[in-house]
């Protein structure tokens, strides 16, 4: 499936004149409302399409980072997907989480029962304006027109399945091998998360470390032994954490086990490792190096809360 065929000039906003992203998006709306597509939409789908594009984007800013955004909603008894663009060369104040101005808003309206549609378009998007002279020729084109027209060339695929790549988030925290036990649970702390990867100089995931193995070096290996500690009350499960603390690094307690995935690995593999296999993260690499990480609440974020 072609992006093209869901598209049309009228559909392409090209430098769009609003006050603030809610205008954007109502302008957006009524570009779709009175476009081709909506043929075989139900007349009172219209009249609520804007309305529920606002209410998602009240519940959460749709801005990716990196200069995107994709407001979306879904809407039952919608028979297909509807999709609009916004092309904004001097940048847009999306409310961005990054702090960046939004140069591309990709909005997809999906049906109810569909909403990953969104997901597999504004990849398809994104993968075809990561090429440099795309993004300047279309940040530079003069007229919807000709950027419809330069689409249509193109023909940017819409991929319809889902891969590691459409659901991982950049990477908030890495330790390296040497870094100190006590740097490893501060990194830990300040970016809450369970688990985090040891990364070597060439950004190689080498390893994981996770709350339990930090909870574990305080406690004697005998204990792993014992049914029950009830008839233990005085003992400090964390008195051999902090003695040792001062001379332990990453690399003592990482463990080298830990789940890497390639960018293409498919949806369906993600979430085995996550709940069968009970990985807290899948880290996603590219040529070997950390690019990204998965873990269940991107998942909810990226796919679930859709």
């Amino acid at each position: 499936m072609h992006l093209a065929q869901h598209l049309r000039p009228e559909l392409i906003l090209l430098n769009p004149q609003a006050a603030d992203k809610w205008a954007l998006l109502k302008n957006m709306v009524s570009a779709i409302v009175k476009g081709p597509f909506m043929t075989g939409c139900p007349e009172e789908i219209g009249k609520t399409l804007a309305d529920e594009v606002l209410a998602r984007e009240r519940e959460q800013s749709t801005a990716f980072g990196d200069g995107f955004a994709l407001p979306h909603a879904r809407v039952a008894g919608l028979p297909h997907f509807l999709m609009a663009l916004a092309l904004c060369p001097d940048g847009f104040p999306y409310d961005s989480p990054d702090g960046h101005l939004v140069k591309v808003v990709c909005m997809v309206i999906t049906p109810l029962e569909d909403p990953t549609v969104a997901l597999k378009v504004v990849r398809a998007v994104s993968q075809f304006l990561s090429d440099e002279a795309v993004r300047h020729f279309l940040m530079n084109i003069p007229s919807s027109e000709e950027a419809y027209r330069y689409i249509q060339v193109r023909k940017p695929e819409v991929d319809l399945s889902l891969t590691a790549r459409d659901v991982m988030r950049l990477p908030r925290a890495r330790v390296h091998p040497e870094t100190p036990l006590r740097e490893v649970s501060r990194v830990m702390h300040r970016n809450m998360v369970e688990a985090v990867p040891v990364t070597d100089a060439g950004d190689v995931v080498v390893g994981e470390i996770r709350c339990d193995q930090l909870f574990q070096h305080g406690i004697p290996d005998f204990f792993s032994k014992l049914k029950s500690i009830s008839f233990i009350r005085h003992f400090d499960p964390f008195e051999k954490y902090f003695a040792a603390e001062g001379d332990t690094l990453a690399r003592d307690i990482m463990a080298g086990e830990c789940c890497r995935m390639t960018e293409d690995a498919t949806l369906l593999e993600v979430v085995f490792a996550l709940t069968v296999q009970r990985h807290p993260k899948v880290y996603v690499t590219r040529d070997g190096r950390l690019v990204g990480i998965v873990d269940r609440n991107a998942v909810l974020e990226r796919i679930l809360n859709l």
